[in-house]
């Protein structure tokens, strides 16, 4: 379906998962344009977009004119727009206007419920999608489509021993550190073997660190020294996942959609300690595999590490490829 389309694609940067995308609808035979959806990536320009475009506006404009420039002239299929945090509705007519035979697609990897300038901007798109199925139920207009997990994450064959019972990987925000100790302090009661755990917490910058030990009660315990300052190269990750038992999910506290991370431990077959409720209503859900937990006092079972995974039917598996998220988002457009 992609073979010979031309596709304008706008996202922010978001740890190197835009470039999977792209390379994706390329192996498939689309031709793509790819856009930074931000001006800036800097910490400091990214918490300005956040608090308010107005600290950011002339930059935003004089990005999205650059970018109008470079496409006007040429002819797209699709144009899709992931996220639109910084995206300005008078760039989006413009491409209304000039491209007037192209179906246009928005996904939101975010809680809209926390992003006013795509939902002020849906009305330019022919479909919308959102990870989050609690924005669905509140804006009429959005359908749900989960995340994806890259093809790296399959596993093939049985796997081998393990070499880790628990494995975290993430960005530090909200309670996450805090209730990840927890959740390993009540590990070790209730499972009466050694705890063998890998755990990365990454942080954006130091500044960013300091700045929320001011102002973040939750980062107050947070140590330094466990800490990363850099992001986990993806072979790092594809490979702790192989030898994690079990993989810990802890959600935002103020998002309801599923990470990320947990569509990549159902690719990678693997179990899941999650603080996300909602999970149970996802066709991948088995008590077997996955334990949902209180982010204030999270409780374990001994017998969760004990049982084996239970492997799910093949079209389950499928269903959250990147391939399969891609034929979703732009098969009825």
């Amino acid at each position: 379906m992609f073979d010979g389309k031309k596709i304008l694609f706008i996202s922010p940067l978001f740890f190197g998962y835009e470039k999977d995308i792209k390379e994706k609808l390329e192996s498939l035979g689309a031709e793509v344009d790819f856009y930074d959806e931000r001006p800036s990536n800097t910490v400091f320009s990214k918490a300005l977009l956040r608090i308010s475009k107005n600290f950011v506006r002339s930059a935003i404009k004089q990005h999205y004119h650059q970018i109008f420039e470079q496409v006007k002239d040429k002819t797209y299929d699709y144009f899709f727009l992931i996220k639109g945090e910084a995206t300005p509705a008078a760039f989006l007519q413009q491409l209304r206007d000039v491209f007037k035979h192209t179906a246009f697609i928005y996904y939101s990897y975010d809680s809209i419920a926390n992003n006013i300038n795509a939902k002020s901007n849906l009305e330019f798109f022919d479909k919308k999608y959102s990870f989050d199925d609690q924005d669905v139920s509140v804006i009429p207009e959005l359908e749900f489509r989960a995340l994806f997990y890259l093809d790296e994450y399959v596993q093939h064959g049985e796997p081998a021993d393990f070499k880790y019972d628990v494995s975290f990987i993430g960005t530090v925000h909200s309670d996450r550190y805090q209730t990840v100790k927890k959740l390993l302090e009540e590990i070790r009661v209730k499972v009466p073997t050694a705890l063998r755990t890998y755990l990365f917490f990454y942080c954006q910058s130091q500044l960013y660190y300091y700045f929320r030990r001011l102002m973040d009660k939750n980062f107050k315990g947070v140590r330094k020294a466990d800490i990363s300052f850099l992001p986990m190269a993806k072979r790092d990750i594809f490979r702790v996942f192989k030898e994690s038992q079990c993989i810990i999910d802890i959600h935002h506290p103020f998002q309801t959609g599923l990470t990320m991370r947990t569509i990549e431990a159902v690719g990678a077959k693997k179990k899941i300690i999650t603080t996300n409720e909602r999970i149970r209503k996802y066709d991948f859900y088995s008590p077997d595999n996955i334990l949902i937990i209180d982010r204030k006092q999270p409780l374990i079972e001994a017998s969760f590490f004990s049982k084996p995974y239970q492997p799910l039917a093949a079209d389950i598996y499928n269903k959250y490829s990147l391939d399969s998220w891609l034929a979703a988002l732009f098969r009825d457009a």
